[in-house]
């Protein structure tokens, strides 16, 4: 049973933390840009954050190789990432969130970027640092500030930051989460089911939502955030 859906919305996004974040990342990118900025957004897949560009002209690609359950009916365009089918200097901004790991030449990915902006232009970017292998075999790298930093830099952006998701402890808290699973995971023996049977509830609630919870609000105490689920990064060209 997922006890999760019992709880008031704003607490269930309290517990995915990274979901959470990359969420507030793209819905602060579309406070920020002004009305009729042509913005592409770069490995779209199902276009969940579309509609906090409603106000901006909102155009989506996607390679198409994420969960195979996943919906592109809804993308613009469906193309491969490292040959991007427009011309030079077409975009006002890109929105790229949680793609460059999936890509196998990031630095040949960023520079596809840059060529596709104008002058001026601006990439919002999010990437994972601390994550599980996902959508395989398309998950190749995972990145620090100093290697995001390093591939603007060599594409041509001028970076204005490169910012955590938070730090130790909301890297802590999403980790413990999957506890439960792991503990009472359908491939145990019947033996072990009916012998721990009475503590699989209080497992279910201590891991999936009280520890999360409290082990999260103590990220103030992590002043330098070097542990963390990943950054999100806004350059320009």
């Amino acid at each position: 049973m997922n006890v999760k859906r019992f709880l008031p919305h704003s607490l269930r996004k309290r517990l995915d933390r990274g979901r959470l974040c990359i969420d507030e990342f793209a819905e602060n990118v579309g406070k920020e840009l002004p009305a009729e900025t042509l913005l592409l957004d770069a490995g779209a897949g199902e276009c969940w954050y579309k509609p906090h560009f409603s106000h901006l002209k909102y155009y989506s690609v996607d390679f198409g190789l994420g969960k195979g359950d996943w919906d592109y009916t809804n993308l613009d365009v469906l193309a491969n990432l490292l040959q991007l089918p427009f011309e030079d200097n077409t975009f006002d901004a890109v929105l790229c969130t949680q793609v460059l790991e999936h890509i196998n030449l990031p630095g040949d990915f960023v520079k596809e970027l840059y060529r596709i902006l104008k002058p001026g232009g601006k990439l919002y970017l999010s990437a994972p640092q601390g994550f599980k292998e996902h959508q395989t075999p398309h998950d190749y790298f995972r990145y620090t500030s100093f290697g995001l930093r390093f591939l603007f830099e060599e594409a041509g952006f001028k970076v204005e930051y490169v910012k955590p998701f938070g730090g130790f402890f909301f890297f802590l808290g999403d980790r413990i989460s999957p506890v439960h699973r792991y503990l009472f995971s359908n491939k145990r023996s019947i033996g072990w089911k009916l012998l721990f049977l009475p503590l699989e509830p209080i497992s279910k609630i201590l891991f999936s939502i009280v520890l999360p919870l409290i082990v999260s609000s103590l990220d103030s105490f992590d002043k330098k955030q070097k542990w963390t689920n990943g950054y999100g990064c806004k350059v320009i060209k």
